[in-house]
């Protein structure tokens, strides 16, 4: 995992360097995933977190299959989106990396869907469950691109 790990983090520093011409804010770099890769998304906060030469303005690791149960300390991260199905296998996981961040008191937008699985929303896009996730996703995801900001560290 620490490769990929790695080649997410020297994707963030390309996007980071490369900002202007992608058209993008460097102080709104965020990070998001599908699938696995939503545990990818809150590996990679905390990585950037720890490295400290990036930060993160906001997360989105949607029911998010959290590998790394290392981490202990949770505090300073991005605001975090994510939600979960109630019949999620991730479940546990993702309740636990949720509770962490509510307890190092990181901004956190959560919530449940009931009678869902891991990756509803991809699979059966047209359900109801699903587009209402979806809307949720849209409306946190429209809140943070306007009001979360980290400015880059000055290079020496």
């Amino acid at each position: 995992m620490l490769a990929v790990l790695d080649d997410c983090y020297l994707t963030l520093v390309w996007m980071r360097d490369n900002a202007a011409r992608l058209g993008i804010r460097p102080d709104q770099l965020a990070v998001a995933g599908a699938s696995e890769a939503r545990g990818l998304t809150a590996a990679l906060t905390l990585y950037a977190r720890d490295k400290g030469e990036i930060p993160v303005a906001f997360e989105l690791p949607f029911c998010p299959m959290i590998h790394d149960r290392c981490t202990t300390d949770f505090a300073g991260l991005a605001p975090a989106f994510a939600f979960v199905g109630s019949i999620e296998p991730f479940w546990d996981e993702t309740i636990d990396y949720v509770d962490k961040l509510h307890a190092a008191r990181a901004p956190v937008e959560f919530t449940v869907f009931e009678g869902c699985f891991h990756g509803v929303d991809d699979l059966v896009p047209k359900a109801r469950v699903s587009m209402e996730a979806t809307r949720y996703r849209n409306r946190w995801f429209g809140h943070s691109i306007q009001n979360c900001f980290t400015p880059q560290p000055v290079s020496s």
